[in-house]
């Protein structure tokens, strides 16, 4: 354990069940079992532990300042992550830390999005990025992560999100079978227009 970070949780304080924990849990170390930092779970009595592999010298990513290789690297990862319908949920600069190869790692998979925090359910995610249609629903779901993607790439204020050209954004981007490498597609274009 000493080459790994871990966490630990309650497993009482994980609110799906036993068979989409286990199933949420198989994925997330399936998706990240080819990226520097894999992540693994244990389970040791009534405490679930989190063991992601400790990773040197690495820096935290600014909004909108990706390079092309680590935008498309990260859309590729998200676009796996959604085949399987795998959610991160929180997909922000404190999780996706930069190594001194230049590779963008994203970290803190949680194994369950819907976790009992000092005694309250919470989502776990950062509020200010939690996409309006989820947020109406009381839900986490791939909305969450497109959004999160563009803030990652582009730097949007919050507000952005609330408009018509974000919802055509967003529905074209659901439209496909790679939602992440179309939003990557058009920040592509964007750049290129210098927009």
């Amino acid at each position: 354990m000493r080459n790994n970070l871990s966490k630990a949780y309650r497993i009482e304080n994980l609110c799906s069940g036993h068979e989409a924990l286990a199933h949420r849990i198989g994925l997330i170390e399936a998706v990240t079992s080819q990226t520097p930092a894999p992540v693994s779970f244990v389970r040791l009595g009534d405490r679930i532990y989190r063991l992601t592999r400790r990773l040197r010298m690495a820096s935290h990513c600014q909004y909108g300042r990706l390079t092309h290789d680590q935008a498309q690297s990260l859309a590729k990862l998200l676009d796996q992550c959604y085949q399987h319908g795998l959610v991160h949920g929180d997909i922000n600069r404190k999780n996706l830390l930069i190594i001194p190869s230049g590779e963008l790692v994203l970290v803190d998979w949680e194994p369950d999005l819907k976790q009992i925090v000092h005694n309250r359910t919470t989502w776990m995610m950062t509020p200010p990025w939690w996409c309006p249609n989820d947020r109406a629903a009381n839900t986490l779901s791939v909305r969450t992560d497109l959004l999160c993607y563009w803030k990652v790439l582009t730097d949007a204020d919050p507000h952005d999100f609330a408009n018509p050209e974000w919802r055509r954004r967003m529905a074209s981007a659901l439209s496909q079978s790679q939602p992440f490498q179309t939003l990557f597609n058009q920040w592509c274009s964007h750049a290129l227009q210098g927009v």
